[in-house]
């Protein structure tokens, strides 16, 4: 179970997240092109790390233009989405429009990269938290299996 598929009962909040954060992060990539995508790939970004599944594709395909070479610009971002039909999934050319304008300067990248890693943190604790009471409720392990498996699931959520 991922994070970003938590099972929610009708009453549950959404997992935390913030979309604000997330277009920002994107859009400072979009602005500045291949130094601030080093940066998030320093960080180990890779795209899980988004709630959105709109962004998740977005940054996705932004590494991968990253990784081979060609300049990370919008139109070139769009057409790369179009011909693996992943465009009108994400919201059209509309949606990387408002996307590539977010903000007007990547001086904060830094900032974005850390609060779209924070909230993805945060839901991965909650999944964690989830499988370990599912264990507790089970019956079925010991207390030190217990133990193992909170320290196990506690460590893989840290590791996103």
């Amino acid at each position: 179970m991922s994070a970003a598929t938590l099972p929610l009962s009708p009453l549950s909040p959404l997992p935390p997240h913030s979309l604000e954060a997330e277009k920002s992060a994107l859009s400072v990539c979009l602005v500045d092109g291949s130094e601030t995508i080093a940066k998030a790939v320093e960080l180990g970004m890779t795209g899980a790390e988004f709630y959105s599944p709109a962004n998740r594709i977005i940054f996705a395909k932004i590494l991968e233009l990253y990784q081979s070479q060609p300049p990370v610009t919008v139109d070139v971002l769009a057409e790369e989405l179009k011909a693996a039909g992943q465009l009108e999934a994400i919201g059209g050319f509309a949606y990387l429009s408002e996307v590539s304008a977010a903000i007007p300067t990547t001086a904060q990248a830094q900032y974005w990269f850390d609060k779209v890693l924070e909230y993805h943190l945060r839901r991965e604790l909650i999944a964690a938290s989830a499988r370990i009471a599912e264990r507790c409720f089970d019956g079925e392990s010991d207390g030190g299996e217990l133990l193992a498996t909170v320290e196990r699931e506690i460590s893989r959520a840290s590791n996103g």
